[in-house]
């Protein structure tokens, strides 16, 4: 594990654009690198990369999380249920990252691209995605919206 990171995979700190500075380049390179050219999509799923990305969105770590998630996405078939199921979770992950930084219309916009990957990765099937099950994204998801479009004050 790379000694900038807990044995969790976890960095010391969240990375917020604008805020703080950015990790070490090769940071997440040894949990990418989990993810081989040829992988089965049904292998994706069982990764350091998968692993550890989901980890660190959960544990709000949503930039780090988009670096991870990402080695897993570009190793998807295009036009997959897999891929954009793995996209809607950036995306979810970009978001969050975007409401951190006030920037709350950027977040509305990738929150809608989310939620259309999601669409696009659970028509087909309810079935687990990548040993996930698509219920996490869509409780994800109905956080998200919450917190972007909250209920208004009752008097």
């Amino acid at each position: 594990m790379n000694s900038g990171l807990s044995a969790e995979g976890h960095p010391t700190y969240a990375h917020i654009p604008g805020s703080n500075p950015r990790h070490q380049e090769d940071l997440f390179d040894q949990i990418c690198a989990s993810v081989t050219p040829k992988m089965r999509a049904a292998d994706l799923g069982q990764t350091d990369a998968w692993r550890v990305g989901l980890d660190l969105y959960k544990c709000s770590y949503f930039w780090e999380a988009h670096e991870v998630l990402e080695a897993v996405w570009t190793h998807c078939s295009p036009n997959s249920v897999e891929r954009h199921f793995v996209q809607s979770i950036i995306q979810i992950a970009n978001a969050r990252l975007k409401l951190a930084m006030n920037k709350p219309k950027a977040a509305q916009r990738l929150f809608k691209l989310a939620s259309e990957l999601f669409r696009e990765a659970t028509l087909p099937s309810s079935r687990p995605i990548l040993g996930t099950p698509i219920g996490f994204v869509e409780a994800e998801l109905q956080k998200l919206e919450r917190v972007l479009n909250p209920l208004p004050e009752q008097n």
